[in-house]
């Protein structure tokens, strides 16, 4: 059965690849070029999402092997938008592309986790800072919502993670600082897969005295640099916490049948 993703790439396909009744684009409309132009488009940002929400979830794990026909093929798409999209999550540190190797899943020792913790800890640190100068009551009344529903999810890790993920998103947007924001974003992504495999092993992630609570008591304060100091010390918290787990990171989990026939060949 196709995921929803692929389901969204096949439709846009088909809505946006109109080669012989496409109109010229004098006439205020698409010219055939500029549809299939949109339609790679489409395919790539779909194969892009795709794929990095099966890196972030385990289903592709640290080290696995990436081809790209097998990808476009359980896609339903060619294998142009698959190497588009290895090369954008290549950018992001998902994905490690090798001349005359291929792609992989990009597998982060112990070392390289705890440098992408720090440098995430002091992007976020910083969108903190601003966050604290910036956010309305009921933006903070949010973050709370989210920090309740964080601690609601302990003992279900795919959701913990999820929800995990979308309160540093909440907190680094209220920054106003799009590219820093962007930046935490692609950070958290990149140790996002430890966390959840943490998360898996651990009935408690949330590390005493530096629950998401915490970082909202802090924004209630108004006070930027304790902010700061208390979401620095919450991912470091966290890095340590993960770190002490990372040996145990699978590399070869189960996995769907499609990820089997790339290991096969």
């Amino acid at each position: 059965m196709r995921s929803p993703v692929v389901a969204r790439v096949t439709n846009r396909l088909d809505t946006e690849c109109c080669y012989g009744d496409a109109p010229i684009a004098h006439g205020g409309q698409r010219h055939p070029r500029e549809s299939l132009e949109l339609a790679r488009e489409s395919a790539e940002g779909l194969c892009t999402t795709w794929l990095r929400a099966q890196i972030m979830s385990g289903a592709l794990a640290p080290g696995e092997r990436l081809r790209p026909e097998i990808i476009a093929g359980h896609l339903g798409v060619s294998r142009m938008p698959v190497r588009e999209a290895l090369r954008l999550l290549d950018a992001e540190g998902l994905v490690t592309l090798r001349a005359n190797r291929g792609a992989t899943v990009t597998r982060l020792e112990a070392s390289d986790l705890a440098e992408v913790f720090e440098m995430r800890a002091l992007m976020e640190g910083l969108c903190a800072h601003h966050a604290a100068l910036r956010a309305t009551p009921a933006e903070i009344d949010d973050l709370a919502d989210q920090a309740e529903a964080i601690r609601g999810l302990l003992h279900d890790a795919p959701r913990w993670s999820e929800r995990h993920t979308a309160f540093h998103d909440r907190l680094c947007h209220l920054s106003g600082l799009p590219r820093a924001a962007a930046e935490a974003r692609r950070l958290h992504r990149m140790v996002t897969p430890a966390l959840r495999h943490f998360a898996t092993l651990c009935p408690a992630p949330e590390t005493n005295g530096h629950e998401h609570e915490k970082i909202v008591e802090a924004l209630r304060e108004a006070d930027p640099s304790r902010c700061e100091g208390v979401v620095v010390a919450h991912i470091r918290a966290t890095a340590k916490a993960v770190l002490g787990h990372a040996a145990s990171l699978p590399v070869l989990p189960h996995t769907p049948p499609w990820v089997q026939a790339t290991r096969d060949r």
